[in-house]
């Protein structure tokens, strides 16, 4: 299984695929979608730049179906068990080939096929752990670029130990008004979210209704309540005064950390700083 976002697809691991370098190291542009995620420009079969949501809690990468007809993408009509964020579903795969994000080039990506998104905004895809979880990624919100180097030759020492969840997915300590729990990475969420076991540890009160839907990428609905943080700390950052959604998502379950307090750490709180995850060393440095 995949997990995107909290996606995954149930099959041998990805991150064994063979990525190819053509460079030490590669820098590409940061944008906004639309839709408020974190975008980056990759290539597929020497065809785009084609904006892809850049996701470190996303074992996978994907395309929207709508991006998968323009391009004539193969698309496999038996397809695999997907797992996003509000739950599960059965979804086709397309065939990627040469998968170019700057000087890295992934030779070929079997891609999970998504529902187009249930706003109507067009997306084109999500790029995911099969080709950054062999790199130490710098996600740069100040400066809005990425930055990749490839495995091996550069100092692993220092930062936070993280912990590797399923799918590759990296998880490290978090507080939330004093109270310890353990935050998944997640750079294709917009908004940060905590499950209720975490939010009643911390104290948060919750105002139900009023935080709105979430559709994870298998557009299953979930409503959201909200909340707002005194403190958050993670990595020796300490963010103050935060709104925050409080929902038990179905992805927590998947990873096995439904029954203690955990949530997904996402682009809101990341905005502004300058991330850096070494993904085969299991750290992560933040400025």
């Amino acid at each position: 299984m995949k997990h995107l976002a909290g996606m995954s697809i149930l099959r041998p691991s990805l991150l064994a695929t063979a990525l190819l370098a053509t460079t030490a190291g590669a820098v590409v542009p940061m944008s906004v979608a639309r839709t408020g995620h974190v975008t980056v420009p990759i290539t597929i079969g020497g065809k785009g730049p084609f904006d892809f949501v850049i996701d470190s809690g996303a074992e996978t990468t994907a395309v929207y179906a709508r991006f998968a007809h323009e391009q004539n993408l193969p698309v496999a009509e038996s397809g695999e068990k997907l797992v996003g964020q509000t739950g599960a579903a059965d979804v086709p795969v397309a065939a990627l080939a040469n998968v170019r994000l700057d000087g890295f080039v992934t030779p070929a990506i079997s891609a999970a096929v998504l529902p187009d998104r249930g706003d109507g905004i067009p997306l084109a895809g999500i790029v995911g752990l099969d080709v950054l979880g062999d790199k130490m990624v710098t996600f740069d919100f100040r400066q809005r670029q990425v930055s990749l180097r490839a495995a091996g030759g550069y100092d692993r020492t220092g930062g936070i130990a993280a912990q590797r969840m399923l799918g590759g997915l990296l998880a490290i300590p978090v507080m939330v008004n004093g109270a310890r729990g353990l935050a998944v990475v997640d750079t294709g969420a917009r908004e940060t979210r905590i499950n209720r076991r975490f939010a009643d540890a911390a104290g948060l009160v919750s105002k139900e209704g009023q935080g709105g839907r979430i559709f994870g990428a298998t557009n299953v609905a979930i409503d959201m309540a909200a909340a707002a943080t005194r403190t958050v700390s993670f990595a020796g950052l300490t963010l103050r005064d935060r709104a925050i959604r409080v929902v038990d998502l179905p992805v927590f379950a998947q990873f096995g950390i439904a029954d203690q307090p955990a949530m997904l750490l996402g682009a809101d709180y990341l905005a502004g700083q300058r991330l850096v995850i070494d993904f085969p060393a299991e750290r992560l440095w933040i400025d």
